[in-house]
């Protein structure tokens, strides 16, 4: 009788510490991503939040907040304190500016980042963009603090080690008066792009 209850409990503490050894993806039921993307988005779609998140925004990692704002981080992989362009929200989450890239489409019709030396008329500049999905954002402080007065937007890196679940390539277009910025999501996945210069 001992022995049927030792199995599930050797199984359940094994399984426990292999999720805390390699700090798997956390698991949340359909319920609870529910519930965290409502209170995000609402909190989100706040006119007066929205106006304060336009513009850059801190990212931080909420498991690994203890050490900052000191810099000795000792984890490899992505920091966990960096500073991105809020950009916009999508049906997910939201979309924040990682990075200009200058992209130019090849004779096959594949494209390819540019050399920061090269030149062309015909090259595209493109934000690349990484998806933030509204459950791993726990909370945003628009206040900011002593270090950075920009706001801060509290997540967990729970993708991989990183807060997003996808990117993407996007291209302003044109300012009109009194209102956003606008960014249009383009076509090209940005996996098939090459690198450099051949």
């Amino acid at each position: 009788m001992f022995e049927i209850f030792t199995i599930p409990l050797i199984y359940n503490f094994l399984k426990d510490l292999i999720c805390l050894v390699f700090r798997r993806r956390r698991k949340l039921t359909v319920e609870q991503k529910i519930k965290l993307r409502k209170k995000c988005k609402n909190k989100i779609s706040d006119p007066e939040t929205k106006n304060r998140l336009l513009g850059k925004v801190i990212i931080r990692d909420v498991r690994r907040d203890s050490k900052y704002p000191h810099k000795d981080y000792k984890s490899r992989g992505i920091s966990p304190v960096f500073r991105v362009d809020f950009m916009k929200t999508y049906h997910n989450g939201i979309v924040v500016g990682l990075d200009w890239h200058r992209l130019i489409e090849e004779e096959d019709g594949t494209w390819r980042r540019m050399d920061d030396n090269e030149e062309s008329k015909k090259c595209v500049s493109v934000i690349y963009a990484g998806h933030i999905p509204y459950e791993n954002i726990e909370n945003i402080d628009l206040m900011g603090d002593e270090c950075f007065d920009s706001p801060h937007i509290y997540c967990h890196f729970s993708n991989r080690k990183k807060p997003y679940e996808s990117f993407s390539y996007y291209i302003r277009t044109q300012r009109l008066a009194n209102s956003d910025l606008h960014f249009e999501q383009l076509s090209i996945d940005f996996k098939q792009v090459k690198r450099r210069v051949k």
